[in-house]
C-alpha cells in the first residue's frame, strides 16, 4: 500500500510502556510499546503500522466529536472504527484476532457512523483503545501539543489526506480495495456551493419547509412556566433531500464523473443533511439498484453500469417516506427524462458540464470537470 506513505512517514514514533501495544493521539504521534514490536513479525508490525494509519487518515478523532461519541462510547467507537479500517485490510497479517464487521455481526463495507448506530456487543470483553487519534479523548500518555515532539498541525494532516487520496486515484483500480478508493473519491470537495444552490434554486420549496414549524418538548421553552406547566418549544424542520446517483455506463466507464459524483454527495451532506447529518440517496442506471441513507459519500454502492434513465430513479424518490421536498439528479446527461414533473423539486446537475438538455421542468446546475 504505498499509496499510504505520506501518512505513515508523517508519524512520529514515541517509545513508550503506557500503551499495551500501538497508539496514536490527534497529533500524529505514534505511541509504541517497545515489548510489543518485539514479540511480533516484520510483516504483522507494518500491517499495525497501516491500522494505526488509517485512523489517521479517516479522521476517525474528528467524525467521533461529529457524531457526539460520550466518553462511556469510546471502546465501542473505537471497535466500529476498527471494523471499517480492517475491512480493507484482510489480506494483510494482522497480529491476534482482527476486528472485523462479521466479527460484530455487521455487514461489510460500511462506515464506523454506521456500525456505531446499531450498537454492536464486545467480542470477549475486547478493550481495543488506538488512543486520541482513532477517538478525540486524550489519554494519560498523550504528548502536550506545545508545538513540538514532532506534532502535525490539523492543516498539515488535511494536506496530507489529500496527498493520500491523490496517490490513491493514480494508482490503477485492481491495485487498491473498494474502501480506499470510495474514500479517496469522496475528499474531493464539492465544486457547487449546495447551500447557495438549494437555497437559490427551489426557493420555494426551502422556504416552505423552513418556514413550517412544530411543537417540541425534547427541550422546554425558556418562557416562564406557571403552577408547573412546562412550555414546548417551536422548531423548524430541515428540508427533505434526496440525491440521485446516475450509475449508467457511460458514467461507469470514466471515473472522473464518478469522483465529480461523489464530491458533490459530499456537499450536498454537509450543507442541506437532514437533522442527523444523513441524506437519502438513490443509485440508479436504467433501473434503481440502491436506496440508502448515508452519511458519508464513501458509504454510497456505486453498483450499475447498464443503459440510462433517471425517470427510474425520480420515481423511486416519490415512493420514499417522509417524501423529498428536493431531489438532486447527478448525471452526465445521457439519459431520457419523465415527461411530466414530479410532485417536488428538482434539480439536475450535469456533471463535466452534461450532454443534453434536461426537461423544462427542472432546474439545471452545470459542473465542469
Amino acid at each position: 500500500m504505498p499509496y499510504l506513505a505520506h501518512a505513515l512517514f508523517a508519524m512520529v514514533p514515541v517509545p513508550t510502556h503506557a500503551v499495551p501495544t500501538l497508539a496514536v493521539d490527534e497529533a500524529w504521534r505514534l505511541y509504541v510499546n517497545p515489548e510489543f514490536v518485539d514479540s511480533i513479525s516484520i510483516r504483522e508490525l507494518a500491517a499495525v503500522l497501516i491500522h494505526e494509519a488509517c485512523h489517521m487518515v479517516r479522521d476517525h478523532a474528528g467524525r467521533a466529536r461529529d457524531l457526539g461519541v460520550a466518553p462511556t462510547e469510546r471502546f465501542t467507537w473505537n471497535l466500529c472504527a476498527d471494523a471499517e479500517i480492517n475491512d480493507d485490510l484482510l489480506n494483510l497479517p494482522l497480529p491476534r484476532q482482527p476486528i472485523v464487521p462479521d466479527l460484530l455481526g455487521l455487514p461489510r463495507h460500511g462506515l464506523a457512523e454506521e456500525y456505531f448506530a446499531s450498537r454492536p456487543e464486545d467480542p470477549e470483553n475486547c478493550t481495543s483503545d488506538c488512543g486520541s487519534g482513532a477517538d478525540g479523548r486524550p489519554r494519560s500518555w498523550d504528548l502536550p501539543t506545545d508545538g513540538h515532539q514532532g506534532e502535525v498541525s490539523p492543516m498539515t494532516a488535511e494536506l496530507i489526506r489529500h496527498a493520500v487520496a491523490a496517490e490513491i486515484l493514480a494508482t490503477p483500480a485492481g491495485q487498491v480495495t473498494p474502501g480506499f478508493r470510495a474514500w479517496a473519491l469522496a475528499l474531493r470537495g464539492p465544486s457547487v456551493s449546495w447551500k447557495r444552490v438549494l437555497r437559490s434554486k427551489v426557493r420555494n420549496a426551502t422556504s416552505a419547509v423552513s418556514g413550517k414549524v412544530d411543537y417540541s418538548y425534547s427541550r422546554p421553552s425558556r418562557r416562564p412556566t406557571f403552577d408547573g406547566i412546562v412550555l414546548p418549544t417551536l422548531r423548524a424542520p430541515s428540508p427533505e433531500v434526496v440525491v440521485v446517483i446516475d450509475t449508467s455506463g457511460s458514467m461507469v466507464s470514466r471515473m472522473d464523473l464518478l469522483e465529480q459524483a461523489l464530491g458533490e454527495l459530499r456537499g450536498i451532506i454537509r450543507d442541506a443533511g437532514s437533522s442527523d447529518g444523513a441524506v437519502r440517496v438513490v443509485v440508479a442506471d436504467a433501473a434503481v439498484h440502491a436506496v440508502q441513507r448515508v452519511w458519508a459519500p464513501s458509504a454510497v454502492e456505486l453498483v450499475g453500469g447498464g443503459g440510462t434513465d433517471m425517470g427510474a430513479g425520480i420515481d423511486a424518490a416519490r415512493t420514499l417516506v417522509p417524501r423529498p421536498n428536493i431531489c438532486v439528479v447527478l448525471t452526465d446527461g445521457y439519459t431520457p427524462w419523465p415527461a411530466s414533473p414530479p410532485p417536488f423539486p428538482v434539480v439536475v446537475a450535469l456533471l463535466d458540464g452534461g450532454a443534453s438538455d434536461p426537461p423544462s421542468w427542472a432546474s439545471v446546475v452545470r459542473i465542469n470537470g
